[in-house]
């Protein structure tokens, strides 16, 4: 699938309404390195019209005890993952959840690589989701730095009238998507075609 700043596979959902049905996504990892890190949490919010319709989030198993550092960086614990899923589980899980709808994804260029391995390793199918970066929009739309941390960003934000979802992580990923979508709208934007065509990034 194509790939920019923007996000992946934009091309294929160029119809698809801002008010229509997303699944924001955002996983914990073990490490840096998808090539030998693990993914042990991830956490789903299905937004539709601006609203959360529903929310899920599982901790996954790893291979390896996570080490202090990631125990702190995360705040998951071995505790957490006692009840954790298996990884054949979670991407059979994460598959079901977003195969009618496509993704919102913080930093993609970070978290694709790993749903990517988990899926090539793990499942029948590859990752092939159609995935909006919030992460790179958000910059071109809303301004703002590159790469700029999610909860930095989300500070900046008015908070959205609707009930946050339940996840930390989630509730500031749900404020930027709202207030980018919003914006767009005021520009005329009401398809991802027009939200492409605005940042200047027409698919063909």
């Amino acid at each position: 699938m194509e790939e920019t700043s923007l996000g992946v596979g934009l091309g294929r959902i160029g119809n698809h309404p801002l008010r229509g049905g997303w699944w924001m996504l955002d996983a914990e990892t073990s490490g840096f390195d998808p090539l030998t890190d693990d993914i042990v949490a991830v956490c789903l919010a299905y937004m539709e019209a601006y609203e959360i319709h529903q929310e899920v989030s599982f901790c996954v198993r790893p291979k390896f005890p996570l080490k202090p550092e990631i125990v702190k960086l995360t705040g998951i614990t071995p505790e957490d993952l006692q009840g954790a899923v298996s990884i054949d589980s979670a991407v059979k899980r994460i598959g079901m959840f977003v195969a009618d709808a496509p993704l919102l994804v913080y930093h993609t260029r970070f978290l694709l690589p790993f749903l990517r391995a988990a899926f090539h390793h793990h499942a029948s199918e590859e990752f092939d989701y159609p995935c909006l970066s919030l992460s790179g929009t958000s910059m071109r739309v809303l301004g703002g730095e590159k790469e700029q941390r999610l909860a930095t960003l989300a500070r900046q934000l008015p908070a959205p009238e609707a009930d946050l979802p339940q996840d930390h992580s989630l509730a500031m990923m749900y404020r930027v998507s709202t207030a980018l979508f919003e914006r767009l709208e005021s520009r005329g934007a009401r398809t991802v075609d027009d939200l492409l065509a605005l940042c200047g990034e027409e698919q063909p």
